[in-house]
């Protein structure tokens, strides 16, 4: 029974995982941050519920199956639970960027966006990468390992690996890309992304050459050292 449900669950999460579309590259502006912002929060608060569900309907099932299936349920949903918490608790970046936002004044706002944009690129980016993938197998093989070795059942702890990694990995493939997507691109050699459309505020450009200094001390070339002052030559206009 309980590889019926886990089978049910993964054709029902493969049928519904949608990987973000991907669009024409256009400005940057806070309304790409409010609209990556809406779309990250309901992926987090869908999948919080999923695994949720998952979470609760383990523990359910527990007084419901034979004494010797009880220790699967119980990892499986232990599992869940620790799915639900990493979920709800580390949000993307895009998410708190809005916040910044709207704690901004409005003339303030528009030499953050570029910054604020940046960032949440690099996070979407970021999730995505193979350390996630390690991290989520690693959490499914703990579990299923538990199962297998701690409780001698080898195929229900196989088949927990297995169902924890493509569930773990469907939220991951879910996951919104939209920043990295239509506003950068990634460079050759580097993790960054090159925004494109957004010109560098004020915080982001070069720090500008330090003027030369108005007074000072040298040798005169005959032992002694002469204080001098620094006067800007006056050039013809063109």
């Amino acid at each position: 029974m309980r590889h019926f449900f886990v089978s049910l669950a993964m054709g029902f999460l493969l049928l519904w995982a949608e990987p973000a579309a991907a669009e024409e590259p256009r400005a940057c502006t806070e309304q790409m941050i409010r609209d990556e912002a809406h779309r990250a929060r309901v992926w987090r608060y869908s999948w919080t519920g999923i695994n949720a569900a998952l979470m609760i309907g383990a523990f359910v099932a527990v007084p419901l199956v034979d004494k010797e299936e009880r220790p699967d349920w119980i990892v499986s949903g232990a599992g869940s639970a620790i799915n639900v918490a990493t979920t709800w608790f580390l949000p993307l970046r895009v998410e708190s960027a809005e916040e910044e936002l709207d704690a901004l004044p409005s003339s303030e706002r528009p030499r953050h966006v570029r910054r604020l944009v940046l960032e949440s690129a690099e996070d979407q980016h970021a999730r995505v990468t193979w350390p996630w993938h390690l991290l989520n197998f690693g959490v499914s093989a703990l579990g299923g390992g538990i199962i297998a070795f701690g409780y001698g059942h080898y195929e229900s702890g196989l088949i927990t690996t297995l169902a924890g990694t493509a569930i773990g990995s469907t939220q991951i493939f879910t996951q919104p890309t939209n920043l990295p997507r239509t506003c950068g691109r990634r460079g050759a050699g580097t993790h960054r992304h090159v925004l494109r459309g957004c010109p560098p505020p004020a915080c982001s450009a070069s720090p500008a050459r330090a003027a030369p200094p108005k007074f000072g001390l040298r040798p005169n070339g005959r032992g002694q050292t002469v204080r001098w002052r620094h006067v800007t030559p006056n050039l013809p206009r063109g």
